[in-house]
């Protein structure tokens, strides 16, 4: 009885130490970027940040938008509080590439003064379950400012690609590219590639094994 009552304990900690959604959506504004024209200044795609076992900070944004390694980029970030801080000329690190079954992303490294201010986001430890609920948040080119998008019913999660049904898929979703997918506790299972408005379907790629891919090639050769 006393195991009993004291796994119980222990089972209850651990639900009340497990972050939750709306906990990262608290600081959602300082978690993600967005890439923009470096001449224009107008929104190309949207990304979000997270932290390497190295300690350093990256962009993650989609393949599509900003193209190979090596390629200079502009991207703006979002304190808590005050004005976005616009960075024009970053590198981008590392990249996948384009198409079916494709790791549609890219990372870029960060200045070592953004982590005075943004919160990285969490990846989660492994894929969603067929039918499990996600969010994406990003920046719609539709609206200004960032946007949420729920609702979303996995019904694919399998190697790289994860396939989602939604009750309305609109223009809402252009320029979300590179969002973070995100799971109820508020972890990043999916970076968002795309959509088919006549299906009603949104597509991400596996956020864990895209990033220990792009990140290892970077940080471990």
């Amino acid at each position: 009885i006393v195991n009993r009552r004291i796994r119980a304990a222990l089972a209850q900690q651990a639900q009340q130490a497990q972050p939750t959604l709306a906990q990262t959506e608290k600081h959602i504004r300082s978690s993600l970027v967005e890439v923009v024209g470096r001449a224009s200044g107008e929104l190309m795609g949207s990304g979000f940040v997270v932290r390497a076992g190295s300690g350093r900070l990256y962009a993650v944004v989609s393949y599509h938008v900003v193209g190979r390694r090596g390629n200079t980029v502009a991207v703006r970030i979002y304190p808590d509080q005050g004005e976005p801080v616009l960075y024009n000329g970053l590198v981008v690190n590392a990249a996948g590439s384009f198409g079916i079954n494709a790791p549609d992303a890219a990372i870029i490294a960060l200045p070592q003064e953004v982590q005075a201010y943004v919160h990285p986001l969490k990846l989660a430890p492994s894929l969603p379950q067929k039918g499990n609920e996600l969010v994406v948040w990003g920046s719609p080119y539709a609206s200004e400012g960032f946007a949420r998008i729920d609702e979303l019913k996995v019904t694919l999660a399998q190697g790289i690609k994860i396939v989602m049904d939604s009750p309305d898929v609109s223009e809402e979703f252009n320029g979300l590219c590179g969002s973070p997918v995100l799971d109820a506790q508020g972890r990043v299972v999916g970076i968002y590639s795309g959509h088919d408005p006549e299906r009603g379907l949104v597509f991400a790629v596996n956020a864990r094994q895209t990033l220990e891919w792009l990140v290892g090639s970077v940080e471990q050769g």
